[in-house]
């Protein structure tokens, strides 16, 4: 038995009225506060707080005439009713592990990564280039370098770039956030018009991923989006003012 075991079994025990003996756990951990000097200070500590808040609740005067009103309200039964029994120590035990654990579960719960629905990602997208003023730039496209610095920031970094978009040059790229997922943010210059994005994302983060293959083309308030997933990671490419124009870059 650890320290921490002892403990949640010592927080149920009532000296006193619990009897120890025959409750090889309670013994146990008793045996182990004897020599664990850290436990027993623990323990004194728990019951001086026990005590402080029975003092308390036993000092509150109760409302005049409380007596009374509960007494007006009392319903009489013709049959002697039985006290039910004192819940015994080991179901007092079970009680806190049962708490443990679904306190356990809750915590476990909400740090549960958020899952997030495609379409607010995608209204969410034109908002995450920061009008082209990208964190790190490699002039020569160096993809490599891209890839750390990415990595080193959280984004995914193990990703396949459109056919399409290889070999043009510098690239810009920065990391965002959307609820909480990490967003890389790939920005390829083109001449004589507006940079075109890839957006790369864990698809387990998405709530229903763009389906594997060939890239879906939609337009998103009045943006062109091509959508797609490949392996671990789902895409989305944006930058164009129709679908013929985006597609010659996939």
């Amino acid at each position: 038995m650890d320290r921490e075991q002892a403990k949640t079994i010592l927080s149920a025990w009532r000296p006193g009225v619990d009897d120890p003996a025959g409750h090889a756990a309670l013994e146990e951990a008793l045996a182990l506060m004897e020599s664990d000097p850290e436990l027993a200070e623990w323990f004194a500590a728990q019951q001086e707080e026990d005590a402080a808040i029975r003092a308390e609740l036993r000092a509150i005067e109760p409302p005049p005439g409380l007596r009374d009103a509960i007494l007006a309200q009392a319903k009489t039964i013709d049959f002697p009713a039985e006290r039910p029994a004192a819940p015994s120590l080991l179901a007092r035990w079970a009680a806190i592990a049962a708490c443990a654990v679904l306190a356990g579960l809750g915590l476990y719960v909400s740090q549960l990564p958020q899952q997030i629905d495609p379409r607010y990602l995608a209204a969410e997208l034109p908002r995450l280039d920061k009008k082209h003023a990208h964190s790190f730039e490699s002039r020569t496209g160096d993809l490599e370098a891209i890839r750390s610095w990415l990595a080193a920031h959280g984004g995914p970094s193990d990703f396949q770039i459109p056919a399409g978009l290889v070999g043009r040059g510098a690239i810009g790229c920065e990391v965002a956030s959307v609820e909480g997922a990490k967003i890389s943010i790939l920005c390829f210059p083109i001449a004589g018009g507006e940079p075109v994005h890839l957006y790369v994302v864990a698809r387990d983060r998405l709530t229903t991923p763009p389906p594997e293959g060939a890239p879906v083309i939609a337009t998103r308030n009045s943006a062109v989006l091509a959508s797609w997933s490949s392996g671990e990671l789902s895409y989305f490419l944006s930058g164009r003012d129709s679908a013929e124009e985006l597609q010659r870059f996939l």
